[in-house]
């Protein structure tokens, strides 16, 4: 019959819970940027109001045109003569 050794202490105890209190603060301050973007998920799935931003790109008001999109009424645009078929 073999008998088991016990285990060997352990190599490092914060007996201070220093190391606890780094990793709550560090969990807190990860934990503002994540709350801040599910707000901003469920604001959108609400259909709450738009952030008009330099920095985000600007979604076409309904109605209007894209600048080289399709014409509203269907029709397709003239080609000019500098765009021909390069004859003379």
């Amino acid at each position: 019959m073999q008998r088991h050794a016990s285990a060997p202490p352990a190599n490092f105890v914060d007996s201070s819970g220093r190391r606890q209190r780094r990793v709550r603060r560090l969990g807190r301050l990860l934990l503002v940027p994540a709350a801040a973007y599910v707000a901003l998920l469920v604001s959108t799935l609400l259909g709450g109001p738009t952030v008009r931003s330099p920095l985000l790109p600007a979604s076409p008001a309904a109605g209007s045109q894209v600048p080289g999109g399709p014409a509203a009424d269907g029709a397709q645009p003239s080609a000019s003569g500098s765009h021909g078929s390069g004859r003379g």
